[in-house]
């Protein structure tokens, strides 16, 4: 499985400059409409996945 992160918002400038800067190896930003594009054109399978975070500040009473 290839973990996709979903931003809510779209890439910054400063982000579409950094990922086709001179001297390093471009970067393609994927948005959630591309993704969508792409998945239905190769048929790609995607699944949503949640993630949970646990808060350690709840622990510290205990301690």
């Amino acid at each position: 499985m290839i973990p996709i992160h979903n931003f809510l918002q779209a890439f910054t400038n400063q982000a579409k400059n950094e990922a086709n800067r001179d001297g390093v190896t471009p970067i393609e930003l994927i948005d959630k409409e591309r993704l969508v594009d792409l998945s239905e054109k190769y048929q790609l399978k995607l699944i949503t996945v949640t993630v949970y975070e646990i808060d350690t500040k709840c622990f510290k009473v205990f301690t």
